[in-house]
């Protein structure tokens, strides 16, 4: 049995977005501001994440609908090809 190995680009890019709500919280809170500057900056990343995570929403859903899709076409090519072969089977018996 192989294993698959590596990652894929879902689990990637939900990595860097992750990666980079940490590394953007962690410079805001290790700035020295004013507790109005902090509160806006805060403000600004938050709006940045929320962004950031839609996209990856959006990806994610449409990466899943062209999954499912291809699931699909190959579902049918199976079951067309089972007829094929149920089919020749039955014809050769006779």
């Amino acid at each position: 049995m192989s294993e698959k190995k590596g990652m894929n680009v879902g689990e990637f890019v939900v990595g860097a977005v992750i990666g980079g709500i940490i590394g953007a919280t962690v410079a805001l809170l290790t700035t020295p501001k004013t507790g109005k500057e902090m509160r806006e900056d805060l403000k600004e990343g938050f709006e940045v994440a929320k962004d950031k995570s839609c996209g990856l929403v959006h990806v994610v859903k449409s990466q899943t609908g062209d999954a499912i899709e291809k699931m699909g076409e190959a579902g049918t090519k199976v079951q067309s090809k089972w007829i094929e072969i149920k089919d020749s089977m039955g014809k050769d018996s006779v």
